[in-house]
Protein backbone atom coordinates (compact mmCIF):
# COMPACT_ATOMS: atom_id res chain seq x y z
CA UNK A 1 0.00 0.00 0.00
CA UNK A 2 2.83 2.36 0.83
CA UNK A 3 4.46 1.69 -2.54
CA UNK A 4 1.19 2.26 -4.35
CA UNK A 5 0.65 5.59 -2.57
CA UNK A 6 4.21 6.64 -3.37
CA UNK A 7 3.68 5.82 -7.04
CA UNK A 8 0.51 7.90 -7.22
CA UNK A 9 2.26 10.83 -5.53
CA UNK A 10 5.17 10.66 -7.98
CA UNK A 11 2.74 10.56 -10.95
CA UNK A 12 0.96 13.65 -9.67
CA UNK A 13 4.24 15.50 -9.30
CA UNK A 14 5.29 14.58 -12.86
CA UNK A 15 1.91 15.71 -14.20
CA UNK A 16 2.15 19.09 -12.45
CA UNK A 17 5.71 19.64 -13.70
CA UNK A 18 4.69 18.77 -17.29
CA UNK A 19 1.76 21.19 -17.10
CA UNK A 20 3.99 24.00 -15.84
CA UNK A 21 6.50 23.29 -18.61
CA UNK A 22 3.86 23.39 -21.36
CA UNK A 23 2.38 26.58 -19.92
CA UNK A 24 5.80 28.24 -19.90
CA UNK A 25 6.47 27.22 -23.48
CA UNK A 26 3.11 28.55 -24.62
CA UNK A 27 3.66 31.81 -22.76
CA UNK A 28 7.11 32.20 -24.26
CA UNK A 29 5.71 31.54 -27.76
CA UNK A 30 3.00 34.15 -27.31
CA UNK A 31 5.54 36.63 -25.99
CA UNK A 32 7.80 36.06 -28.97
CA UNK A 33 4.84 36.44 -31.36
CA UNK A 34 3.79 39.66 -29.63
CA UNK A 35 7.32 41.02 -29.68
CA UNK A 36 7.62 40.31 -33.41
CA UNK A 37 4.79 42.83 -34.17
CA UNK A 38 4.26 41.73 -37.77
CA UNK A 39 1.14 43.26 -39.32
CA UNK A 40 -0.61 41.40 -42.17
CA UNK A 41 -0.89 43.59 -45.28
CA UNK A 42 -1.89 43.39 -48.91
CA UNK A 43 0.36 44.96 -51.55
CA UNK A 44 0.20 46.26 -55.08
CA UNK A 45 2.53 48.00 -57.53
CA UNK A 46 2.36 51.41 -59.25
CA UNK A 47 1.16 51.42 -62.83
CA UNK A 48 1.52 53.68 -65.85
CA UNK A 49 -1.82 55.11 -66.91
CA UNK A 50 -3.28 57.80 -69.17
CA UNK A 51 -5.03 60.23 -66.83
CA UNK A 52 -7.09 63.37 -67.40
CA UNK A 53 -8.19 65.91 -64.84
CA UNK A 54 -11.60 67.47 -65.49
CA UNK A 55 -13.29 70.64 -64.34
CA UNK A 56 -16.90 69.65 -63.57
CA UNK A 57 -19.50 72.40 -64.01
CA UNK A 58 -23.26 72.80 -64.30
CA UNK A 59 -25.17 74.02 -67.35
CA UNK A 60 -28.69 74.24 -68.74
CA UNK A 61 -30.40 74.48 -72.12
CA UNK A 62 -31.83 77.82 -73.25
CA UNK A 63 -33.45 79.32 -76.36
CA UNK A 64 -31.50 82.34 -77.55
CA UNK A 65 -34.24 83.54 -79.89
CA UNK A 66 -37.63 84.02 -78.23
CA UNK A 67 -40.53 86.31 -79.04
CA UNK A 68 -42.93 87.64 -76.43
CA UNK A 69 -46.37 88.17 -77.96
CA UNK A 70 -47.85 91.18 -76.12
CA UNK A 71 -51.22 92.92 -76.11
CA UNK A 72 -51.05 96.21 -78.07
CA UNK A 73 -53.95 97.55 -76.02
CA UNK A 74 -56.12 96.58 -73.06
CA UNK A 75 -59.00 94.30 -73.94
CA UNK A 76 -60.58 90.86 -73.95
CA UNK A 77 -59.32 87.78 -75.76
CA UNK A 78 -62.13 86.61 -78.00
CA UNK A 79 -60.45 83.63 -79.65
CA UNK A 80 -57.14 81.74 -79.40
CA UNK A 81 -56.08 80.16 -82.70
CA UNK A 82 -52.89 78.39 -81.60
CA UNK A 83 -52.09 75.94 -78.81
CA UNK A 84 -48.89 75.41 -76.84
CA UNK A 85 -46.58 73.19 -78.89
CA UNK A 86 -47.93 74.34 -82.24
CA UNK A 87 -45.53 75.53 -84.89
CA UNK A 88 -46.08 79.08 -86.09
CA UNK A 89 -44.73 81.11 -88.98
CA UNK A 90 -44.07 84.82 -89.04
CA UNK A 91 -47.42 86.49 -89.87
CA UNK A 92 -49.63 83.72 -88.46
CA UNK A 93 -52.57 84.93 -86.37
CA UNK A 94 -52.17 83.71 -82.78
CA UNK A 95 -55.37 85.19 -81.26
CA UNK A 96 -58.13 87.76 -81.69
CA UNK A 97 -58.38 90.69 -79.26
CA UNK A 98 -61.20 93.17 -78.68
CA UNK A 99 -61.07 96.50 -76.82
CA UNK A 100 -63.06 96.97 -73.63
CA UNK A 101 -65.29 99.51 -75.31
CA UNK A 102 -66.10 97.29 -78.28
CA UNK A 103 -66.67 94.36 -75.94
CA UNK A 104 -69.07 96.46 -73.81
CA UNK A 105 -71.00 97.55 -76.90
CA UNK A 106 -71.26 93.99 -78.12
CA UNK A 107 -69.64 94.81 -81.44
CA UNK A 108 -69.29 92.04 -83.99
CA UNK A 109 -66.30 90.32 -85.58
CA UNK A 110 -65.34 93.48 -87.45
CA UNK A 111 -64.08 94.94 -84.17
CA UNK A 112 -61.68 92.08 -83.49
CA UNK A 113 -57.95 92.77 -83.91
CA UNK A 114 -55.61 90.04 -85.13
CA UNK A 115 -52.50 89.50 -82.99
CA UNK A 116 -49.86 87.97 -85.23
CA UNK A 117 -46.52 86.23 -84.67
CA UNK A 118 -43.50 88.20 -85.77
CA UNK A 119 -41.15 85.20 -85.91
CA UNK A 120 -41.16 81.53 -86.85
CA UNK A 121 -40.94 78.91 -84.15
CA UNK A 122 -42.92 76.92 -81.59
CA UNK A 123 -45.53 78.36 -79.25
CA UNK A 124 -44.04 77.59 -75.82
CA UNK A 125 -46.22 79.81 -73.64
CA UNK A 126 -49.88 80.76 -73.56
CA UNK A 127 -50.62 82.85 -70.49
CA UNK A 128 -54.25 83.79 -71.25
CA UNK A 129 -57.27 82.10 -72.81
CA UNK A 130 -60.56 83.01 -74.48
CA UNK A 131 -62.54 85.47 -72.37
CA UNK A 132 -59.58 86.68 -70.32
CA UNK A 133 -58.90 90.38 -69.87
CA UNK A 134 -55.34 91.58 -70.55
CA UNK A 135 -53.73 94.92 -69.84
CA UNK A 136 -51.82 96.87 -72.46
CA UNK A 137 -48.29 95.51 -72.93
CA UNK A 138 -49.05 92.26 -71.09
CA UNK A 139 -47.32 89.14 -72.48
CA UNK A 140 -49.98 86.82 -73.84
CA UNK A 141 -47.81 84.12 -75.42
CA UNK A 142 -44.22 83.13 -76.12
CA UNK A 143 -42.62 81.75 -79.29
CA UNK A 144 -39.22 80.06 -79.32
CA UNK A 145 -37.01 79.27 -82.30
CA UNK A 146 -35.92 75.60 -81.87
CA UNK A 147 -32.79 76.13 -83.94
CA UNK A 148 -31.58 78.68 -81.39
CA UNK A 149 -31.44 76.16 -78.54
CA UNK A 150 -28.00 76.22 -76.93
CA UNK A 151 -26.25 75.28 -73.70
CA UNK A 152 -25.59 77.95 -71.11
CA UNK A 153 -22.56 77.10 -68.98
CA UNK A 154 -22.04 78.72 -65.58
CA UNK A 155 -18.35 79.09 -64.69
CA UNK A 156 -17.27 80.24 -61.19
CA UNK A 157 -15.10 83.33 -61.54
CA UNK A 158 -12.11 81.62 -59.87
CA UNK A 159 -12.13 78.96 -62.62
CA UNK A 160 -12.12 81.35 -65.60
CA UNK A 161 -8.43 80.69 -66.31
CA UNK A 162 -9.29 77.03 -66.95
CA UNK A 163 -12.06 77.74 -69.48
CA UNK A 164 -11.18 79.00 -72.94
CA UNK A 165 -13.34 79.75 -75.98
CA UNK A 166 -12.73 76.95 -78.47
CA UNK A 167 -11.95 74.34 -75.81
CA UNK A 168 -13.51 70.90 -76.19
CA UNK A 169 -15.86 69.60 -73.52
CA UNK A 170 -18.20 66.71 -72.76
CA UNK A 171 -21.89 67.29 -72.03
CA UNK A 172 -23.55 64.73 -69.73
CA UNK A 173 -27.34 64.46 -70.00
CA UNK A 174 -29.51 63.47 -67.00
CA UNK A 175 -30.11 60.02 -68.54
CA UNK A 176 -26.34 59.37 -68.71
CA UNK A 177 -25.86 60.01 -72.42
CA UNK A 178 -22.86 62.11 -73.41
CA UNK A 179 -22.40 64.61 -76.22
CA UNK A 180 -19.27 66.26 -77.57
CA UNK A 181 -19.28 70.04 -77.39
CA UNK A 182 -17.11 73.12 -77.70
CA UNK A 183 -16.97 76.35 -75.72
CA UNK A 184 -18.37 78.81 -78.25
CA UNK A 185 -18.79 82.25 -76.67
CA UNK A 186 -18.31 84.07 -73.38
CA UNK A 187 -20.91 86.53 -72.16
CA UNK A 188 -19.60 89.76 -70.57
CA UNK A 189 -21.73 89.42 -67.45
CA UNK A 190 -21.39 87.78 -64.03
CA UNK A 191 -24.29 86.54 -61.94
CA UNK A 192 -24.42 88.85 -58.91
CA UNK A 193 -25.36 86.17 -56.37
CA UNK A 194 -23.53 83.09 -57.68
CA UNK A 195 -20.49 84.99 -59.04
CA UNK A 196 -20.45 82.84 -62.17
CA UNK A 197 -19.79 83.96 -65.71
CA UNK A 198 -21.90 82.62 -68.55
CA UNK A 199 -20.42 80.77 -71.54
CA UNK A 200 -22.32 79.31 -74.49
CA UNK A 201 -21.51 75.75 -75.56
CA UNK A 202 -21.90 74.71 -79.18
CA UNK A 203 -23.34 71.23 -79.66
CA UNK A 204 -25.10 70.24 -82.85
CA UNK A 205 -27.16 67.39 -81.38
CA UNK A 206 -29.50 69.12 -78.93
CA UNK A 207 -32.38 70.32 -81.13
CA UNK A 208 -34.67 67.69 -79.59
CA UNK A 209 -33.91 68.70 -75.99
CA UNK A 210 -36.27 70.90 -73.96
CA UNK A 211 -35.37 74.29 -72.53
CA UNK A 212 -34.19 74.54 -68.90
CA UNK A 213 -32.78 71.01 -68.84
CA UNK A 214 -30.00 70.72 -66.23
CA UNK A 215 -26.74 69.28 -67.58
CA UNK A 216 -23.24 68.48 -66.37
CA UNK A 217 -20.22 69.63 -68.37
CA UNK A 218 -16.69 68.24 -68.10
CA UNK A 219 -13.78 70.32 -69.36
CA UNK A 220 -10.32 68.67 -69.51
CA UNK A 221 -7.75 70.88 -67.78
CA UNK A 222 -4.79 68.50 -67.32
CA UNK A 223 -3.57 65.44 -69.20
CA UNK A 224 -0.84 62.99 -68.28
CA UNK A 225 -0.19 60.28 -70.91
CA UNK A 226 2.24 58.32 -68.71
CA UNK A 227 1.12 59.03 -65.16
CA UNK A 228 2.58 56.86 -62.39
CA UNK A 229 -0.51 55.98 -60.38
CA UNK A 230 -1.63 53.83 -57.47
CA UNK A 231 -5.12 52.77 -56.34
CA UNK A 232 -6.84 55.25 -54.05
CA UNK A 233 -6.76 52.77 -51.16
CA UNK A 234 -2.96 53.10 -51.08
CA UNK A 235 -3.04 56.81 -50.21
CA UNK A 236 -3.29 57.76 -46.53
CA UNK A 237 -3.76 61.21 -45.01
CA UNK A 238 -3.96 63.14 -41.76
CA UNK A 239 -7.23 64.44 -40.30
CA UNK A 240 -6.93 67.84 -41.98
CA UNK A 241 -6.30 66.24 -45.40
CA UNK A 242 -3.27 68.46 -46.05
CA UNK A 243 -0.60 65.75 -45.81
CA UNK A 244 -0.59 62.51 -47.80
CA UNK A 245 1.63 59.42 -47.78
CA UNK A 246 1.94 55.80 -48.82
CA UNK A 247 3.51 52.81 -47.05
CA UNK A 248 6.27 51.34 -49.23
CA UNK A 249 8.06 48.03 -48.68
CA UNK A 250 11.85 48.33 -48.55
CA UNK A 251 12.28 44.57 -48.06
CA UNK A 252 10.10 41.52 -47.58
CA UNK A 253 9.06 42.44 -44.03
CA UNK A 254 9.59 46.21 -43.56
CA UNK A 255 7.39 49.09 -44.73
CA UNK A 256 8.26 52.78 -44.41
CA UNK A 257 6.17 55.92 -44.66
CA UNK A 258 6.72 57.92 -47.87
CA UNK A 259 5.22 61.40 -48.09
CA UNK A 260 3.79 62.04 -51.54
CA UNK A 261 2.64 64.84 -53.80
CA UNK A 262 -0.59 63.95 -55.57
CA UNK A 263 -1.42 64.83 -59.16
CA UNK A 264 -4.48 63.87 -61.19
CA UNK A 265 -7.17 61.78 -59.52
CA UNK A 266 -10.06 59.79 -60.93
CA UNK A 267 -12.56 57.34 -59.47
CA UNK A 268 -9.98 54.63 -58.81
CA UNK A 269 -6.42 55.98 -59.25
CA UNK A 270 -4.20 58.74 -57.86
CA UNK A 271 -1.19 60.05 -59.77
CA UNK A 272 1.97 60.18 -57.65
CA UNK A 273 4.05 63.18 -58.76
CA UNK A 274 6.74 62.67 -56.11
CA UNK A 275 8.63 60.69 -55.02
CA UNK A 276 9.45 58.84 -58.21
CA UNK A 277 7.96 55.35 -58.16
CA UNK A 278 8.51 52.42 -60.52
CA UNK A 279 6.32 49.45 -61.42
CA UNK A 280 8.65 47.21 -59.39
CA UNK A 281 7.90 49.03 -56.12
CA UNK A 282 5.64 47.34 -53.58
CA UNK A 283 2.99 49.58 -52.01
CA UNK A 284 0.59 48.58 -49.22
CA UNK A 285 -3.01 48.66 -50.41
CA UNK A 286 -4.62 46.83 -47.47
CA UNK A 287 -3.74 47.05 -43.78
CA UNK A 288 -1.67 50.25 -43.99
CA UNK A 289 -3.91 52.40 -41.80
CA UNK A 290 -2.44 53.01 -38.35
CA UNK A 291 1.03 51.60 -39.10
CA UNK A 292 4.07 53.32 -37.63
CA UNK A 293 6.46 55.27 -39.86
CA UNK A 294 8.58 52.12 -39.97
CA UNK A 295 6.61 48.91 -39.50
CA UNK A 296 7.21 45.18 -39.58
CA UNK A 297 4.75 43.54 -41.94
CA UNK A 298 3.89 40.18 -43.37
CA UNK A 299 2.46 40.05 -46.87
CA UNK A 300 -0.78 38.13 -47.17
CA UNK A 301 -0.76 35.58 -49.96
Amino acid sequence: MKRKGLFIKQALIVSVIAGLFLSACSSQGDEQSSESGFSPVGITSPRLSKMTDFLNLTASTIFLKKEAVRAPFAGYIQKVLKNVGDGVNAGDVVLLLQTREENALGSGDNSLVQIKAKSTGILTQLNYHTGDYVAEGEQIAGIANPSSLTIQLNVPYQNLKEVRVGSACTIILPDGRTLAGKIDKSMPIVDASAQTQTFLVDCGSIASLPENLNLAVQIPVKYAPDAVAVPKNCVLSNETMDEFWIMKLINDSTAVKEKITKGIENDSLVQIVSPKLTPSDKIIIEGGYGLADTAKVIVKR
